[in-house]
């Protein structure tokens, strides 16, 4: 006769007892692998923060120490602002009252701001400047003679480029449903109205020699728009006064590593915003503006000095988004502007 065996089993206790570990086991290793990834996020966005920054006020400081000129918000330079507006391409709009520095003559110090003489405010968020290229060769019968040699024209160009803030709608930070970058726009080239104007022998062959290279308007620095300061450039080398030119532009951000973020999309990175209740950074934004509505974000520009011995500073705060775990990091650079 066999005696009955007993299977023994775990009790309900022991059951609930083993889920409890498993689940705290689960969450601390949960929280070990959360605490990782802020912590990667945390030093990614930081290198990350440190070298766009730099970069992008580096290719500032390039362009603006080889500047010819540079405008200021005034009755001037706020034309050709608009003018730079109006050819922008769809979707590429500067930011609400965005606007550009006034020139501080007589201060040899940044952070003056806001100036005297009434001026509200003299730090600006957006910048134009005037760049001489390299001039062109054009052969030249310069004394219309056949019996001597050609020289060597030398036909100078300018051209215009406009650093701005965008709105952009492609990411959210911080859940504002937008983005800030910076943009540059360079409009098409121009030629030297003076050099242009002088020649009295044979401005057909250095027409033919500028508007091959695609330039088809000379520029007077030292007038405005409208009074003109563009002329059109005809195949005989005769200019007309053109008071209302067409920029025909380039356009590129300065930012491209924001469009897609960074670690599969978790990470968002923007120009600084105003502060706002939701939004707090540790470099302070804006640092010499009166801060306004759109106005200056996390980019500013200021100009000081007297002709020919001006600097320019160029401040940037750029930020990261992770998680609600915002960091900001500030670069800056001063550009000695002796050109203009």
């Amino acid at each position: 006769m066999r005696s009955g065996s007993r299977e023994s089993g775990m009790s309900l206790i022991e059951v609930s007892v083993t889920l409890l570990l498993l689940m705290v086991s689960m969450a601390l290793f949960y929280d070990m692998i959360q605490s990782s990834l802020r912590a990667s996020l945390f030093s990614e966005g930081h290198n990350d923060l440190a070298a766009i920054g730099q970069r992008v006020t580096n290719a500032i400081h390039t362009e603006v120490v080889q500047a010819k000129l540079v405008f200021q918000e005034d009755s001037t330079g706020t034309p050709y602002r608009d003018k730079f507006v109006a050819a922008l391409p769809s979707g590429t709009a500067v930011l609400a009252n965005s606007r550009m520095p006034i020139i501080d003559q007589n201060n040899v110090t940044f952070g003056v701001d806001p100036g005297p003489n009434s001026i509200t405010n003299r730090t600006g968020n957006s910048l134009i400047v005037v760049r001489q290229l390299s001039p062109i060769n054009i052969s030249w019968d310069h004394d219309n003679n056949a019996g001597t040699a050609n020289i060597n024209f030398l036909a100078d160009r300018y051209q215009m480029e406009f650093f701005f803030l965008r709105s952009n709608t492609r990411r959210s930070f911080g859940g504002l449903g937008y983005y800030l970058e910076i943009m540059q726009a360079n409009t098409q080239m121009f030629g030297d109205y003076f050099q242009l104007n002088d020649i009295t022998i044979n401005k057909t062959q250095v027409a033919a020699g500028v508007r091959s290279a695609g330039i088809t308007m000379a520029w007077d620095p030292g007038k405005t728009i409208a009074t003109p300061a563009f002329y059109n450039i005809d195949v005989s080398g005769t200019m007309s006064g053109n008071a209302n030119p067409t920029f025909t532009l380039s356009v590129k951000s300065l930012m491209p590593e924001f469009t897609g973020g960074r670690v599969s999309g978790k990470m968002d990175f923007s120009v600084a915003h105003n502060p706002t209740t939701a939004i707090f950074f540790k470099d302070p934004v804006p640092l010499y503006a009166i801060a306004s509505t759109g106005f200056p974000q996390g980019l500013e520009f200021q100009i000081i000095g007297g002709s020919g011995s001006r600097k320019v500073l160029s401040r940037l705060v750029v930020a990261s988004n992770y998680s609600r775990n915002t960091y900001s990091q500030e670069a800056s650079v001063t550009s000695s502007a002796r050109g203009f």
